[in-house]
């Protein structure tokens, strides 16, 4: 009952955000004109194929770098045009049809091996291909007036894109990384709130949903960068410009995290209100210099040579306090060098110069470019998740057309599409999009049918037609089931005015019930894979990349500033963000006992905090490359990363885990706030044993 109570709460729950009011602009747009144009204007036989391809190729616009938009909107453009000329030839022939449609959708589905926004292309190409077998052409001619209809509208929808949405080629980079600015200052916020609470006696918090937003918007603009850079080789000095500050928001967010832990430790230390009180004034400082650089970055501002570029006085501690040597003080400094360098840093973007050497990127290394088959080959695996899929896929609409042609339902594409479209790789997901579409077109319906009442000129059904097409993709990113509602009865009057029939609406109902049960049977039939197998091995995975974080901070003599320790722990925050996804799958499905699902929370709350800690211990190492880690304390840190391998295994093989051995600080060795993070540290491994042993009860 809690599982049913999750997933109906889902048809009303909205995502964070905003209403994609400029898409929903372009696909009323681009779905409308060329509707209005063909049917009432040229009045053209299948004008409506244009103002389905103009629809389909604004939701396959996914935002981004321009190269990406390209490919994007063109790769539904071109393959749907196939899909459409395919489709109509052999509609007439109902096995040839289904063993087409198996192959077409699965390869589709296939391109899911490149991430979710291809997947979401295969989908929309899928969508055109099986709407073009439920209309037979007449003739060769005809299925080429039909391909070249989408390709008009397609068309359209591009050209409307580049209109709405001048072209400047840096503007996605500059928006992501002023976003991956912004999240770094708002968590500095954070942090000095927490400071000035500890001044005052409060016990100090951990940010982790902040250090979520960091990571995913860091990512972000890392991804954004490289495409925008690989679509224009020649324009090298500002992408690495805007490479340099993603790299000082990522140092920035490790001494931020730094900063956190050791709060509570500065406190115990002699004149602990004046030393985080001028940590506070220092991290303030920080987050205003990065809110101006966010600004000029995405406002395109340029800063000229006389104007200052030395962040505010609060940013950098005095000299003499940077040279005793103190551990806050040589935070506050890190900080102040990441705001100097920064401001310097976005003062030459406009100007087209190179960087200094000591501006140059020395920790993001060029990723290399990965040969086009390679994910391909990789996913021929009978345990790979896409290409269990993609047969799924497959196979659901195979049956799902067999089923219509023996039934002989009329408007029986519905029933595909509605498969297609709800199919999901997740079972969780595939029930949560499936409740979405049946309660979104149960409703769709029954406001079509009160509009189809009212409305029959075929001028007042396009124009509702339109405006329902813009309303449902603008809030198509706040909820699934609230796009379908406005959805439904666009197309529903799209199929009564060209059709005269206006009862359709309790068909599109049916057949969306129908195509929603075939794809949870194919989800509960065909290669089922639950979470619950699959979260163990991204649990294991999260403790593994622990211990490697760990391992490289310890062997790592500049410590934070360490190549191999920036790479460890960026890869441990991929690692848990994929599986506090899995996670939230999981619950989705069915997370079974609350026992269980503590445990696993606790193992996930506690393998990032070890993180966290582990960042903090390697900003307690002075990264001057002269300083080096105490032999005690190294080895006890890699007799932590060797359990952490062994409560890998153990979740791994959903086993116990060996009982813990004692863990002792060497006495002596290390400054307090060395041996306050390595407390920490053994803290952490302590609840993470504890999650492990309460995962096998």
């Amino acid at each position: 009952m809690e599982r049913l109570l999750r997933q109906l709460a889902s048809l009303v729950r909205l995502k964070p955000g905003r209403p994609a009011l400029t898409l929903g602009l372009r696909a009323a747009l681009a779905t409308g004109a060329p509707l209005m144009l063909g049917l009432l204007v040229l009045r053209v036989p299948g004008a409506s194929w244009m103002g389905l391809a103009g629809f389909l190729t604004t939701l396959g616009d996914k935002g981004g770098p321009y190269r990406t938009r390209a490919l994007s909107t063109g790769g539904v453009a071109v393959v749907g045009a196939l899909g459409v000329a395919l489709g109509a030839v052999v509609a007439g022939h109902p096995v040839v049809a289904v063993g087409l449609a198996f192959l077409w959708v699965t390869c589709a589905s296939y391109i899911r091996c490149f991430g979710e926004e291809p997947a979401s292309l295969g989908t929309l190409v899928s969508v055109a291909f099986v709407a073009s077998l439920a209309q037979p052409a007449h003739g060769l001619g005809d299925a080429v007036m039909r391909a070249g209809l989408f390709l008009a509208g397609s068309a359209w929808a591009v050209f409307l894109a580049l209109l709405l949405w001048p072209v400047h080629p840096y503007a996605p980079a500059r928006a992501a990384v002023a976003d991956c600015l912004s999240v770094v200052a708002a968590l500095a916020d954070e942090v000095a709130g927490q400071l000035g609470g500890v001044a005052r006696g409060a016990a100090p918090g951990l940010s982790a949903r902040s250090h979520v937003r960091v990571r995913q918007a860091i990512e972000t603009a890392r991804a954004t960068l490289a495409a925008t850079r690989r679509a224009r080789p020649g324009e090298s000095a500002r992408g690495v410009h805007l490479l340099r500050l993603v790299e000082l928001a990522d140092l920035a967010f490790a001494t931020l995290v730094a900063l956190e832990h050791d709060a509570d430790v500065a406190v115990r230390a002699s004149e602990a209100a004046e030393e985080l009180a001028q940590t506070q004034a220092s991290v303030q400082g920080f987050a205003a210099s990065f809110r101006r650089i966010a600004g000029e970055v995405e406002q395109r501002r340029k800063v000229t040579p006389g104007e200052p570029v030395q962040p505010t006085a609060a940013v950098g501690p005095p000299p003499m306090e940077a040279e005793r040597g103190d551990h806050l003080a040589r935070l506050r400094a890190s900080l102040g060098e990441y705001a100097r360098a920064g401001l310097s840093t976005v003062a030459l973007i406009e100007g087209k110069r190179p960087p200094s050497d000591e501006l140059a990127p020395t920790l993001l290394p060029s990723t290399p470019r990965r040969s086009f088959l390679a994910p391909l080959r990789e996913h021929l695996t009978p345990d790979s998740l896409v290409l269990r899929h993609s047969l799924r896929a497959g196979i659901v609409t195979a049956v799902a057309m067999a089923l219509v042609q023996g039934l002989g339902l009329r408007n029986g594409h519905w029933v595909v599409l509605t498969a297609i479209v709800v199919l999901q790789p997740y079972s969780g997901a595939t029930v949560e999009r499936g409740l979405q579409r049946i309660g979104g077109t149960v409703l769709g319906a029954m406001l079509a049918a009160a509009l189809a009442a009212s409305f029959h000129s075929p001028l007042s059904v396009l124009l509702l037609v339109m405006g329902l097409t813009g309303l449902s993709v603008s809030i198509l990113p706040l909820n699934y089931g609230a796009f379908s509602v406005f959805l439904t009865p666009a197309f529903v009057l799209l199929a009564e005015v060209q059709s005269g029939n206006w009862k359709l609406a309790g068909l599109r109902a049916l057949c969306t019930l129908l195509g929603g049960v075939l794809a949870l049977c194919g989800t509960w039939l065909l290669w089922p894979s639950p979470e619950r197998t699959r979260f163990p091995e991204e649990a294991a995975g999260v403790l593994r990349a622990d211990g490697d974080y760990l391992r490289a901070v310890l062997e790592s003599p500049g410590g934070e500033g360490g190549r191999a320790a920036h790479e460890a722990r960026r890869r441990l925050g991929l690692v848990l963000l994929d599986t506090e996804a899995s996670f939230q799958r999981l619950l989705t499905e069915s997370g079974g006992p609350p026992e269980r699902q503590e445990a696993m929370m606790s193992l996930l709350v506690s393998a990032r905090g070890l993180g966290s800690t582990a960042t903090a211990l390697a900003a307690s190492l002075p990264s001057d490359g002269a300083a080096s880690w105490p032999a005690g304390i190294q080895a006890l840190g890699h007799r932590v990363v060797g359990i952490l391998g062994e409560l890998a295994d153990a979740v791994a093989d959903s086993r116990a885990p060996a009982p813990l051995p004692p863990l002792e600080l060497p006495p002596g060795e290390g400054t307090p706030f060395m041996r306050a993070q390595l407390e920490r540290v053994v803290r952490r491994l302590t609840t993470l044993h504890g999650a492990v042993a309460r995962l096998k009860v």
